[in-house]
């Protein structure tokens, strides 16, 4: 069993205690007007108050604390995760359990508990001493659960993208969302599942977080009524002496016969949460009050800058292409163009998309490794600096075709039916193609140690960000299913992958670290292909750099009248989201569209009205920033905007 530490130094009479709050430094009891902290060895994100003690979700897996010295975990039968580290060139691994979404307790009977990670619904009918997996009915993406155990068990999970499903013993699985809000593609995520008991019935309800709906089934339990209306996003349930509460960005409310209203007792959970930010310098995420329990106290919360993050926050960038980068003339008429809009960040490669090195450098590893074609980087990182501009180096990560085709693809993603370096397959026209992307080994520790050594090059360089682009998987190619990685441990996912190499990152660099995402990333939670998780990346990432590009969502996707707002919709709504999936852990400084290409939309409305749409719409969300986005380096569109 793990070795459990926390704080003894306060009396018995914690039995009897009333306040507790989880954060990103543990656990901590409210006593005699002080915090003390219970446990400190990881982040508590919920708390559920029992009879005589507290079951927490934490970031090591489920413990329960029965006050005031017992601490247990009750872990087993939860998957684990394996994470890959590298110490002077060698490589380790460590189990940890995996990321759990959502914890629940039945009502009816307390020895009854139901978990989620993204992947798995676990069932435990012991209070924790054994869980079982109920497995999936879809693909990953579980965010709530919840369980009955009257008049029979029922289990209820919600979805991040496919609504609402319940299990049933013998029965197995069934998808319950009629009546649920959707878009055109998907429903919208289920944050919450709570189950309330009115005389002795049990009552399901559900909340959306985006779009914000409350749900109650019906007697049938097929129909979903819409109770809410939109008041902004919402993240969590709670009941009081029957009433529903909920959290929210704006705070605390309760559903009343009249509508809703802020929670009386809001105005002191809030000076508690200030107490609680000033005495331990984190921002509370859940609390247990007076037998009340709230999870998501963030969301109302003042975001928490870093250092790191303060240097990153509120730039406006472009990104250089190296055609513009290679020509004095180009990048001198567009940094004129950059201090007439007053633009203060510039994007460039360092190692661009086909793998060249677009720097020199003496390092062994890149010189036995690399191609270079150098850029004259320190001639124009002298302009800008002078400017007092930020500068940021972009790193395409695993697609590397000069990393790929190395020594006879040693580095390179293996095709497992063909024994050779793994590359997409399309068919046009009848006739099978190629496709001109070049994917690495993403376990190789090889590959972790070159690009740590490009991004610590970009810092000697005077580069004040690292930015990495293409961290992800492939996810285009008829023959996907032939791809493997010779440097892959068994027990190793996609997920826990990115989420080792951004760790290893972080422990090797002090500078901001951002990231490029898709823009579905950022609107939808689950990554489905890419294995993005950002909720779960944004401990390491400072900054997310979403793609929401118009041109590349579905044609009809909130194309709603006035069809001319759309840009300003994606870039609000996806800005605003995407802050909320990472918990405001990380900024979020989108691109911006900076082009035009063939779709419907773009040759209806591609324009400078449209460009300031999408700048007024991050603007309005959450005002950290942009970064244009042109791969020919034309920017000429912006000459005339407001660039907020």
């Amino acid at each position: 069993m793990k070795k459990i530490f926390f704080s003894f130094f306060f009396i018995a009479s914690m039995a009897h205690a009333s306040i507790l709050i989880g954060s990103s430094k543990g656990l901590f009891l409210f006593e005699k007007n002080t915090w003390h902290p219970v446990w400190t060895n990881g982040s508590v994100y919920q708390i559920i108050s029992l009879s005589n003690a507290f079951l927490l979700r934490t970031s090591e897996g489920v413990f329960l604390f029965t006050p005031p010295l017992s601490l247990l975990p009750k872990n087993n039968g939860i998957k684990t995760w394996t994470i890959q580290s590298l110490s002077n060139g060698d490589v380790f691994f460590e189990k940890k359990i995996e990321p759990l979404m959502d914890i629940s307790v039945s009502l009816d009977n307390p020895s009854v508990w139901v978990a989620c990670s993204k992947s798995t619904v676990y069932l435990s009918m012991n209070a924790g001493e054994n869980w079982i997996s109920l497995g999936s009915p879809t693909y990953r993406g579980w965010l709530s659960v919840a369980v009955q155990t009257y008049p029979s068990l029922v289990v209820w999970a919600g979805h991040a993208l496919n609504g609402i499903f319940r299990y049933i013993p013998h029965q197995g699985w069934k998808r319950t969302s009629i009546g649920l809000f959707s878009d055109i593609l998907y429903n919208e995520e289920i944050s919450d599942i709570r189950i309330l008991s009115n005389n002795n019935t049990p009552v399901v309800y559900a909340l959306n977080n985006f779009f914000p709906r409350l749900y109650r089934y019906d007697t049938n339990w097929k129909t979903l009524d819409i109770l809410v209306p939109d008041i902004g996003f919402a993240s969590s349930l709670a009941f009081s002496s029957n009433a529903i509460l909920f959290v929210s960005d704006k705070g605390i409310f309760t559903k009343t016969p009249q509508g809703y209203s802020p929670w009386e007792q809001f105005a002191s959970v809030q000076q508690l949460c200030t107490s609680f930010r000033q005495k331990t310098e984190s921002i509370p995420l859940a609390i247990s009050f007076n037998g009340i329990d709230f999870n998501d106290l963030w969301a109302f919360q003042p975001a928490n800058l870093s250092p790191r993050q303060q240097k990153a926050a509120h730039h406006r960038a472009l990104y250089l292409p190296p055609s513009v980068v290679a020509s004095p003339k180009k990048y001198k008429a567009i940094f004129s163009l950059m201090e007439k809009q007053n633009l203060d960040a510039i994007v460039i490669d360092m190692k661009d998309d086909w793998g060249q090195l677009r720097f020199t450098s003496s390092h062994p590893l890149l010189l036995s490794l690399g191609r270079f074609r150098p850029l004259p980087l320190a001639t124009l990182l002298a302009e800008a600096k002078k400017r007092g501009w930020y500068t940021i180096a972009r790193i395409v990560l695993f697609q590397d075709k000069t990393l790929a085709t190395v020594s006879n693809g040693m580095l390179a993603s293996w095709d497992r039916e063909n024994q050779k370096p793994w590359q997409g397959i399309k068919t046009v026209n009848g006739e099978k193609k190629l496709i001109q992307e070049y994917w690495v080994d993403n376990y190789n520790s090889l590959v972790w140690r070159y690009n740590l050594a490009i991004a610590e090059e970009a810092i000697k360089l005077g580069f004040d960000e690292i930015q990495f682009d293409y961290v992800r998987f492939p996810t285009d190619g008829e023959n996907l299913k032939n791809l493997t990685y010779r440097a892959k441990s068994n027990d190793m996912t996609p997920e826990s992958l990115i989420y080792s190499f951004f760790r290893f990152i972080r422990k090797n660099i002090d500078a901001p670290i951002s990231m490029d995402i898709y823009g579905a990333n950022g609107w939808y939670r689950t990554s489905l292909r890419t294995y993005q998780e950002i909720d779960l990346l944004s401990e390491f990432v400072d900054v997310f750099c979403p793609m929401y590009y118009p041109s590349h969502f579905d044609q009809n996707f909130l194309a709603y009248p006035p069809e001319e707002e759309r840009p300003y919709r994606i870039y609000f709504y996806g800005t605003l989201r995407n802050s909320w999936i990472v918990s405001q852990r990380s900024l979020v400084r989108p691109y911006v569209q900076a082009f035009k290409i063939g779709v419907s939309y773009d040759r209806k409305f591609y324009g400078p009205e449209y460009v300031q749409r999408e700048i007024d719409g991050i603007a309005d969300a959450s005002d950290y920033g942009y970064t244009f986005w042109n791969m020919g380096g034309d920017y000429r569109i912006l000459t005339n905007l407001n660039l907020r």
